[in-house]
């Protein structure tokens, strides 16, 4: 009687260990496709990073990128039954558990090749700084980063340039100044470019059938009707519309700082930087925050409950230890992106830098240079997880 009975609980116990696995496999391999892709954040955080530091130091830059993973997860299901036999009835504790093992595999490419290289090396374009600005990212943050040199132009037809302000990190350069009262804005526009000849489009020569006729023209004027495409004399005009990036003076000024005399009445051009210039400006932006001589970036907080003017760093990178969002090592010293602090809602308060959405921007940028052409090189790295 008791090996039958174990018998049957043996069994029951078998099935309730199939039964755990799958309920078990779907939550298991959810943390699976998580943990790789918090992998891949983190290495993309860690790189960009690097980089700055890198750039700090006036040392080359250097691009990768994780371009494919492959691998499987195992899963093992363990049983255990605890019997102990006695007079009376038997009893028995049967147990089970489910182990998973994963051997992911990556493909690390080396991002080098002449077109990449040539992308982060143009400048960034206007169509890319207007998305940004009407996605609602801060313009004082896009002004600093993107811009390398506004052109001063005492007419509208920007004949003659007067003057031009260079934007450095320092902290007692024109452009700290010039971002007190000067702000970073969309225009709409409208654009067209010629399609075709109206003889190219309405062919009736040699249509003496009038429902010949009667469809060449239909069909003609059915194009005229879209609201893309317009006539002009005897070209038809592909129409739409865009952003313009534009300066303008801020009609309440983001903190102290008078306006420069000289840009009153005078037409403002941004020149934009590439995406490689934007790192080295941010290398050399960590040097001079190094010793607190780079600027701040102005701006009304009005996330307190009465807004008040106030700045913040563009980032902020530390060396040593320190609790961090983003580490990194660089010839044998810890480089980290510290955890910000809680801000005060005091008025010319520096509160926490925007380190984060700086990093955001970077691989943003540096994305839209990559495509499958750019990753011939790769370097397999199996890892046991």
């Amino acid at each position: 009687m008791i090996g039958r009975h174990l018998g049957k609980q043996l069994v029951a116990a078998v099935a309730a260990a199939g039964m755990l696995q799958g309920c078990a496999f779907g939550p298991q391999l959810r943390q699976v496709a998580v943990n790789q892709n918090q992998m891949v954040a983190e290495a993309e955080d860690e790189l960009t990073l690097l980089n700055i530091v890198r750039a700090s130091q006036r040392f080359p830059l250097h691009f990768t990128t994780i371009g494919e993973i492959n691998g499987n997860a195992q899963f093992s299901t363990g049983l255990g039954l605890d019997l102990t036999l006695a007079q009376g009835p038997n009893s028995h504790d049967p147990g089970s558990s489910l182990g998973v093992q994963t051997s992911p595999s990556y493909k690390a490419s080396v991002l080098g090749t002449e077109k990449f290289q040539r992308g982060i090396q143009q400048p960034i374009a206007a169509e890319t700084v207007a998305a940004y600005l009407e996605a609602g990212w801060p313009d004082e943050l896009i002004l600093a980063l993107l811009v390398e040199r506004v052109d001063v132009y005492s007419d509208q037809k920007r004949l003659t340039r007067a003057d031009h302000i260079d934007n450095e990190p320092g902290n007692n350069t024109r452009f700290a100044k010039f971002l007190c009262n000067f702000e970073l804005t969309t225009k709409a526009t409208a654009s067209s470019r010629p399609l075709a000849g109206f003889a190219d489009l309405i062919d009736l020569d040699g249509k003496d059938d009038a429902d010949a006729r009667r469809k060449e023209i239909t069909g003609f004027l059915a194009l005229l009707e879209k609201d893309s495409v317009a006539l002009s004399e005897d070209t038809l005009y592909l129409t739409g519309s865009s952003s313009s990036v534009v300066i303008n003076r801020l009609d309440e000024a983001r903190c102290g700082e008078a306006v420069d005399p000289s840009l009153n009445g005078a037409t403002l051009v941004p020149r934009f930087r590439s995406t490689q210039g934007m790192i080295y400006f941010l290398g050399e932006y960590f040097r001079e925050a190094k010793s607190r001589h780079a600027y701040n970036l102005p701006f009304l907080n009005d996330e307190c409950p009465v807004p008040v003017r106030q700045f913040r760093p563009i980032l902020t990178v530390e060396d040593g230890s320190g609790r961090a969002l983003v580490a990194t090592k660089f010839r044998g010293v810890r480089y980290f992106i510290p955890e910000p602090a809680g801000n005060q809602c005091t008025e010319d308060e520096v509160i926490a830098a925007r380190s984060m959405q700086v990093v955001a921007i970077v691989q943003q940028l540096l994305n839209l240079h990559k495509s499958a052409e750019d990753l011939p090189r790769s370097i397999s790295v199996t890892g046991i997880d």
